[in-house]
Formats: structure tokens, C-alpha cells, sequence
């Protein structure tokens, strides 16, 4: 019974999308896009193979459309939902392989290879939080997990297990974290 619902909100979310960035909710598409990639696997049997690939085509929108200039956190977002996008045939290989080594070696490395402990530092906060320490972390995690292959997928893997150690013994009993 919550079918029509859902398509409603994907027509609803991928014409959104399709627009850009200035189109999309408080403009954070960096935050979509994953998040609509994989709901296309739910709906593929679920409604007709037109509305399926008219969704498609509107989440094959040029990725420097959708990402707004905040280059902390949100930037790991946008990396994983260009993985999944070429995973679905969205984009190409080679543009994905391109925005992600683009991000990871002119910010985002920066941010987890040379810390202490592999964390994830954000710099959004001060002081820095563990809170968000987990999502920048826990996307480029998502990324290596779903088979990134580039050139620096070694290097963000080791960089978030080796961060995950150091989170896990940081956590207490009930997987709470300290705050920062």
C-alpha cells in the first residue's frame, strides 16, 4: 500500500535532481545521490520500464551540478553516489574514477591518511566531533566496500579499516562514541 507513495516521491526527487543542485532541498545534492541510485534497484519490477528509465536518465546528471562548495564531509557523499552511479551504468568508469581521485587527493586525503589513528577529521566543528568523524569515515568505507578501483582505492582502504580499528576501541560497550 505504499507503492504509490514511494514512486510518487521518486518522480518527485529524481525530476528534483535532474535540475541541480539549486533545485535539490537546502541544495545538498551531495546527499542524494547515492541515496536515489540505489533506490532504482527497488523500483526496477515496479513500475513501467519507461518511468524506470526516465528516472535513470534525470540520476545520469553531471555530478558538478549537484555538489555545492562545502568540501568537508559532504564531498565523501558525493564520492560514494559517483561509485553507485557508474556501478548502475549511470556514468562512465573513467568520470567517476576521475571526480573521485580528484576529491580524495585535493581534500579529502588530507583529512584521514595523516591523522593520528586514521580518523576522519572533519573541521567543521570546534572542536572536531567524533560524531561526524564516523559518516566521512563510514562513506569512504561504503566506496572501497562497493569495489572503488582506482588508483588510491588501496590507500582509502587502509586508511578507514585502520580508522575503524581506532573507532571500535573507542566505543563503549553500547557502541556509544565520545563526543569529540
Amino acid at each position: 500500500d505504499l507503492l504509490p507513495n514511494g514512486i510518487a516521491a521518486m518522480e518527485h526527487s529524481t525530476a528534483q535532481f535532474a535540475k541541480g543542485r539549486s533545485a535539490i532541498p537546502d541544495q545538498h545534492g551531495e546527499f542524494f545521490i547515492a541515496a536515489l541510485v540505489e533506490a532504482l534497484d527497488v523500483y526496477r519490477d515496479l513500475v513501467p520500464r519507461a518511468q524506470y528509465q526516465l528516472w535513470r536518465s534525470r540520476l545520469a546528471t553531471p555530478i558538478n551540478s549537484l555538489i555545492g562548495p562545502n568540501r568537508n564531509n559532504w564531498m565523501t557523499y558525493a564520492m560514494k553516489g559517483e561509485w553507485l552511479r557508474y556501478k548502475h551504468g549511470l556514468v562512465s568508469h573513467q568520470g567517476a574514477v576521475a571526480f573521485i581521485e580528484k576529491c580524495w587527493k585535493t581534500e579529502q586525503r588530507d583529512r584521514i591518511v595523516p591523522t593520528p589513528f586514521h580518523l576522519y577529521h572533519d573541521r567543521s566543528s570546534d572542536p572536531d566531533t567524533l560524531s561526524v568523524e564516523v559518516v566521512g569515515r563510514g562513506n569512504l568505507l561504503a566506496l572501497v566496500a562497493n569495489g572503488y578501483d582506482g588508483p588510491s582505492a588501496a590507500e582509502i582502504r587502509d586508511a578507514v579499516y585502520e580508522g575503524s580499528r581506532t573507532a571500535l576501541l573507542l566505543q563503549d560497550p553500547t557502541g556509544q562514541l565520545p563526543a569529540n
